[in-house]
């Protein structure tokens, strides 16, 4: 018989074995779905895996400079594949508005400069932001206005996923394009995932990617001016979430074995904070309370561990231990950090 599981809705210290009956969310059918396509896919793929092709993994925080390592990489390798999450995303909806609104998609292709990706579209649609050929009348960029404007909420709406369903979308295309013998390299936040994915049995090198977090501030911020300068509003990260994710993958040292990648003062956490809060806060023109602003810090300094006010320094160890490279990119620089991952993935073709 089968191990019966805790009721739902139990805590962790009020576990209960009886069996009982549990409906499914309709959230909870479409995941079940996904996983059953993912997994008839990774039966298919897996007699391949000897003869797959090299696949990498990066892992780090946003703003640590694992774009432009992978550029680098792309430059060296012009039939490397490229996946993401964030450029997933931008795909689906994409693909939404050419299969939903194919007029508005034209059209807003035909007056606005083109950007890769076909950015210029998303941009328009979802940031509301155009970037106009010479040639565009005021009437045709009136009218751009009010196509992109019409269906914005809709696309919005269609194209919300959550990130475990983004993330299996990637995990399987990065299966597929190994299988058939495309080199491929992805960027990833939850590690995790890829282990527990059939891609995670195939060979593969991963990278973690990092910077101190005063140079991670630092970038962000840099950035965000750009990104705002240039009106890339898809480069934009506003908000103090990078420092949460750089909870996700380091922790702090518990074993004297444990390597150690740095360490972060409380005050450092704090100044950093404050740097990314109050940016997001002008450039969205959000109010907010000190309550509010003092609950935000709070979940920041749990999540890199300062949960007494008596911590006031840690050092900080990755939590997964499964590494084949970790790359510095305050101290290598990203160009120099793809030489040695191209010359990785040209050894594995060999």
């Amino acid at each position: 018989m089968a191990n019966p599981t805790p009721a739902p809705g139990m805590g962790p210290k009020e576990h209960s074995w009886a069996i009982v009956p549990y409906v499914k969310s309709r959230r909870e059918v479409q995941i079940d779905e996904l996983v059953r396509h993912s997994f008839e896919l990774q039966k298919t793929e897996a007699r391949l895996f000897p003869f797959s092709a090299p696949v990498t993994v990066i892992h780090g925080t946003s703003s640590v400079g694992k774009s432009s390592i992978i550029a680098g990489m792309r430059a060296s390798i012009p039939e490397l594949e490229e996946l993401g999450a964030d450029l997933l995303g931008y795909q689906i909806a994409l693909k939404y508005i050419k299969d939903h609104h194919p007029e508005t998609y034209a059209f807003l292709h035909s007056v606005l400069v083109a950007k890769s990706n076909n950015m210029h579209i998303l941009d328009a649609v979802s940031g509301g932001v155009f970037h106009f050929k010479a040639t565009a009348t005021a009437l045709e960029r009136e009218e751009a206005d009010r196509k992109a404007r019409e269906i914005s909420g809709e696309v919005a709406r269609a194209v919300r996923l959550p990130g475990e369903e983004i993330d299996h979308i990637m995990l399987d295309k990065a299966m597929s394009y190994a299988a058939d013998k495309s080199p491929v390299i992805f960027d990833i936040l939850n590690i995790e995932r890829v282990f527990g994915h059939t891609l995670g049995k195939m060979p593969m090198r991963v990278a973690l990617v990092y910077c101190p977090i005063d140079t991670l501030v630092a970038r962000i911020q840099n950035r965000n001016r750009s990104a705002f300068e240039s009106q890339e509003l898809s480069e934009v990260r506003l908000g103090e979430s990078p420092l949460v994710q750089l909870g996700e993958i380091f922790r702090p040292k518990v074993l004297d074995e444990e390597p150690v990648l740095f360490s972060i003062t409380r005050e450092q956490v704090e100044r950093g904070f404050d740097a990314l809060f109050e940016e997001w806060a002008q450039v969205t023109h959000t109010s907010y309370t000190s309550t509010e602003k003092a609950d935000r810090l709070d979940r920041v300094l749990h999540a890199l561990g300062f949960t007494e006010p008596s911590v006031v320094r840690l050092e900080y160890t990755p939590r997964f231990k499964g590494y084949d490279f970790v790359i510095d990119t305050s101290v290598v620089d990203s160009r120099s950090a793809a030489k040695i991952l191209v010359r990785d993935v040209a050894s594995e073709e060999i």
